[in-house]
């Protein structure tokens, strides 16, 4: 095999790994996911005042990260007969890369919160090195009671 030949080779393999990781660089995800969703609830019947408490599955993962990603949240109360929403918190945390599972996460409740059918909905943007992605999940419905 001629030399020319060899290099021409070379280059064509070199060309080819370096767009194909800049493609995976600008198109690929990090990945967020909530296998369980709508997330289980303990309780059907929560008494206003008190937490709602529910059962978590979250899996998060990047090829090009770090051991731990970043996560940015907003959780919802909403109301199950109208388009009504409470901002119950905002926050962010940072998550190892793999999947939790059976995680409980308690919600207070606010105390003068109209009885009827809720549910909590979360907003969560996970950040990898080069893009980011946002996933909507929600919970089970339960009833809210006054004390």
């Amino acid at each position: 095999m001629r030399s020319s030949t060899v290099f021409l080779i070379l280059a064509t393999a070199l060309f080819a790994l370096t767009v194909t990781t800049l493609l995976l660089l600008v198109f690929v995800s990090p990945h967020l996911s909530y296998p369980n969703a709508p997330f289980p609830v303990e309780s059907a019947v929560v008494v206003a005042g008190t937490s709602v408490t529910q059962i978590v599955d979250r899996c998060a993962s990047e090829w090009f990260g770090s051991d731990r990603l970043t996560i940015t949240f907003t959780r919802n109360l909403a109301r199950e007969s109208t388009t009504d929403r409470i901002v119950l918190s905002n926050g962010s945390n940072d998550l190892a890369q793999g999947c939790e599972y059976g995680s409980r996460r308690a919600t207070p409740i606010p105390a003068d919160l109209s009885p009827g059918r809720y549910y909590i909905e979360i907003t969560s943007t996970i950040y990898g090195r080069f893009r980011t992605a946002t996933v909507y999940v929600r919970g089970q419905t339960f009833e809210v009671m006054r004390s």
